[in-house]
């Protein structure tokens, strides 16, 4: 439209200017006086300004088509009213008459020039006759140029009006068929139409609502908001929206209001779209309830949850991770899940990662270590899943972290307890098979050290002339530094702090779980051994022989606290171990010494056997449990039991009834005390009778002190009425 118009502005200049100065050429050429030149000169301008009066007309009339087609609004391109047909009318008749004054000025100028000889008055008609001839053409064209603009804009009208139809009935149907209420408004809220959709969102039918004003829709709280949208609706054109409305029944709901401003000539409307939002609401609802769950679920999972970008970095973390790896949310967003992963974990974790992010596995779990911020070591099951944005790409990886770390302690502890479980097994087979004390110390240190994964072990004696602790046996990397730190040493009240003095002086084991803690500074001969060597945690046990501490069994390890309490009680049995292997020579000793006093006793025995079985008193021999074992010939003559049915039984076969417990508790306790009784008892022999006798006890024991038999000796001094005639003598005496 623009460069039309330029186009037009540039064609209408030229024009002008070749007629202004055509026309100005042409009237000084004739050669006229001063009056017919001013005459010729007023037609002329005269007829310029009525020419180009109508042809800015037609030109703006053909831009405010132009301008009303380009916009599809030809309403407001109507034909010229009458009003305006008036000035024109006149402007014509000016024009006309202009020119009739201008030709009949022109043909006396032509007569007179004719009258003139040798003069061009032939040529002047012919200029004449052309003038006139351009100017009916060019009103002609304009009139025709008029006709057309006005045949133009009906044809457009009748096209519009027919578009304008086709689209009311395609606008109609679309408004019967929309899922949303349409509304249409008056500028001061009144309702003009409404589809039927308002029968099922409000209960009312669109004949119903005409007229009334659309508050009736509205709920009683949003009705100054909704107003104050309408009036923002008016400013700015259009608005969305959301507002409580309320049906027939008077229950509310929640809808979205898209209202926009419709301009007829001078009347305002408004067009509103009404959507129900319940079930996006409520979906809004429960949308927020499951963020409000996950949120909660994230932040109070007693599990490590965090987002971590593909490169690592923690994007979001809860506070069970931080608590579990010691550093603060904030400090964590600083750092990526490379700066606490432990290095020997790492290109593990990398290349499961790589996976997830290739796809060739969705997910993963691994056992993984963790270093906290206090430099401890935390062990860690970490899930690891991966989300990706809609275009397949990877956006962050989803972490959920356990702490292992108790369930690993535990694991180790009972991996330590079942390997020194089976060294406990392989210093007792070392035990049994070995044949010599320093060999089998010497085994005894390895196979703690090998199966428990210490740093070293060592065993060392007392010298029993000395009281030096002489050490005997050593395995492991800290052998010869163990040879140095523990040197033959005094046990007196002068040793220096060392966990041998406190085993060798208390009888009891003694371990320290860490060293720089439990060893204080008062050790410095130790501090080497503690800083460069590794060594955190050292346990010494007594060794034994008859209850007395004739030795020491210690061990190191270079993690702190690793001496539990299991694994203290299974030192504690090994520790037992070797000191039976200290005692082991001794009891063959004394077990050679005591089988043969037990054949000399034997043999003691079959003679005073022989000796007895003369003897006119009853004697009866019996184990240390108390199981006769022999009897003589006068035992049988006084009690009637043969040795074969006496053997096996015990003596209180021959008890008769008549004595109390308290009878047999003081003979007890005297055998006990005093090794033999003696006194009068009453029996009973296998006939049934009961007679009186004389007994006295002795107690054998062997040379360890142990019993080993009981003798008894016994005189049948008479029957019961020979008793009781003895005392009714000595009564009558």
């Amino acid at each position: 439209m623009t460069s039309k118009a330029l186009v037009l502005a540039l064609a209408y200049g030229l024009i002008a200017i070749f007629w202004v100065f055509g026309s100005n050429q042409l009237v000084l050429w004739l050669g006229l006086d001063a009056v017919a030149t001013a005459r010729l000169q007023t037609v002329k301008d005269w007829a310029f300004v009525g020419a180009t009066t109508l042809l800015l007309f037609l030109l703006l009339r053909q831009l405010e088509f132009e301008r009303c087609l380009a916009s599809r609004r030809l309403d407001a391109f109507a034909p010229a009213p009458r009003a305006v047909w008036l000035p024109l009318a006149l402007l014509a008749a000016l024009v006309g008459g202009v020119l009739l004054l201008g030709v009949a000025a022109y043909r006396e100028v032509a007569l007179a020039l004719a009258e003139e000889a040798g003069s061009a008055w032939h040529l002047l008609v012919w200029i004449g006759f052309v003038l006139l001839f351009a100017l009916g053409a060019g009103i002609a064209g304009m009139l025709f140029w008029w006709q057309s603009i006005e045949a133009r804009f009906e044809l457009e009208r009748l096209r519009a009006e027919l578009e304008s139809a086709n689209l009311r009935r395609r606008y109609e149907a679309l408004l019967q068929q929309s899922l949303d209420v349409v509304v249409l408004l008056a500028e001061d809220g009144a309702i003009l139409e409404a589809n039927d959709r308002v029968r099922d969102f409000y209960g009312y039918a669109p004949e119903e609502l005409r007229g009334q004003h659309v508050s009736v829709l509205r709920a009683p709280g949003s009705r100054a908001a909704v107003d104050s949208e309408y009036r923002r609706v008016a400013q700015i054109g259009g608005a969305l929206f959301e507002v409580w409305h309320q049906r027939r029944d008077g229950t509310t709901f929640p809808v979205e209001v898209s209202a926009r401003a419709l301009l007829d000539q001078d009347r305002r409307f408004f067009q509103s779209v009404v959507r129900d939002i319940s079930e996006r609401k409520q979906a809004e609802i429960e949308l927020a309830e499951r963020e409000r769950r996950f949120r909660g679920t994230f932040e109070q999972a007693a599990v490590g949850i965090a987002h971590v970008a593909p490169d690592g970095r923690w994007l979001r973390v809860n506070d069970r991770l931080c608590a579990i790896v010691g550093y603060g949310r904030l400090e964590m967003l600083q750092k990526t899940f490379q700066d606490i992963t432990h290095p020997d974990d790492l290109d593990k974790d990398r290349q499961l990662q790589e996976q997830i992010l290739t796809g060739r596995i969705h997910t993963y779990s691994v056992e993984k270590r963790y270093l906290r911020k206090d430099g401890a070591i935390v062990w860690v099951d970490l899930t690891l899943s991966l989300m990706r944005d809609t275009h397949g790409r990877p956006e962050y990886f989803i972490a959920v972290v356990y702490d292992i770390t108790d369930r690993k302690l535990a694991e180790q502890r009972l991996a330590r307890v079942s390997r020194f479980h089976a060294a406990l097994s392989l210093t007792n087979q070392a035990i049994f098979h070995g044949e010599d004390a320093d060999g089998l110390f010497e085994e005894v240190c390895r196979i703690a050290v090998k199966c428990g994964e210490l740093k070293g072990a060592w065993i060392g004696l007392l010298e029993p002339d000395s009281r030096r602790l002489r050490v005997t046996a050593a395995y492991g990397e800290l052998r010869g530094r163990l040879l140095s730190v523990e040197e033959p040493i005094a046990a007196g009240a002068g040793l220096p702090y060392r966990p041998a003095r406190l085993v060798l002086a208390g009888g009891a084991h003694w371990v320290g779980n860490d060293l720089r803690r439990d060893l204080g500074g008062e050790n410095a001969d130790w501090q080497p051994l503690v800083a460069t060597a590794g060594v955190r945690s050292c346990a010494a046990f007594p060794l034994k022989r008859a209850g007395e501490v004739v030795g020491v069994f210690s061990l190191y390890a270079s993690e702190p606290e690793f001496f539990d309490l299991e694994l203290i009680r299974l030192l504690d049995q090994m520790a037992a171990n070797v000191s039976l292997a200290l005692e082991h020579f001794e009891r063959e000793r004394q077990r050679r010494l005591a089988e043969e006093a037990q054949a000399r006793a034997e043999r003691e025995l079959r003679l005073a056997a022989a000796v007895y079985e003369q003897s006119a008193e009853g004697i009866l021999i019996s184990d240390a449990d108390n199981h006769i074992i022999m009897v003589n010939r006068a035992f049988t003559t006084v009690t009637g039991y043969s040795l074969d049915e006496a053997r096996g039984r015990n003596p209180n076969l021959l008890s008769s009834g008549r004595h109390e417990r308290s009878f047999y508790q003081t003979m007890w306790a005297a055998l006990e005390q005093k090794d033999r009784w003696q006194g009068e008892i009453w029996n009973r022999r296998k006939n049934g009778e009961i007679y009186p006798e004389w007994l006295g006890i002795t107690v054998l024991r062997d040379p360890e002190g142990q019993i080993a038999h009981y003798v008894g000796i016994f005189n049948d001094i008479g029957t019961v009425e020979t008793v009781q005639n003895r005392l009714g003598a000595s009564v009558q005496r």
